[in-house]
């Protein structure tokens, strides 16, 4: 019985640690922005404030599309989407977490593509079961 449960234990730790270390060898959301392109300089301040208002446009575009591709992943029928992780870089959507079943990675990808604003899908769906 101890055996059998400690092997259950090491199988749910293996699983964890496995479905965690994609997320921490993903590349940073967005570049940082070089040291260079931050000048006090007089002539250049305009331009400083006009790429910060652009950063946050983009920012703000980006949460929009997040925003657009969860909503139609929660109206997809027959998709759990509880733990799809969702990001968005320019109209390019990331998908990743996990999904119960194979069938499920098909609805969600073909769904996240129908959102407008979406140019590239990248689907790093999983298969894994619900921890209860």
């Amino acid at each position: 019985m101890i055996n059998s449960n400690s092997r259950s234990v090491a199988a749910l730790v293996a699983l964890l640690v496995a479905t965690a270390m994609p997320a921490f060898a993903q590349p940073p959301a967005s570049p940082a922005v070089p040291a260079a392109a931050v000048t006090s300089d007089a002539g250049v301040s305009g331009t400083a404030g006009s790429s910060r208002d652009a950063a946050r446009a983009r920012r703000k575009a980006n949460r929009q599309l997040v925003k657009r591709v969860a909503a139609v992943l929660a109206r997809t029928r027959g998709l759990d989407s509880s733990r799809i992780l969702i990001r968005a870089a320019d109209g390019t959507v990331t998908l990743s977490g996990t999904v119960p079943d194979n069938m499920q990675i098909p609805l969600a990808v073909n769904a996240a593509q129908q959102v407008a604003g979406v140019t590239v899908l990248r689907n790093q769906l999983r298969i894994g079961m619900r921890m209860e």
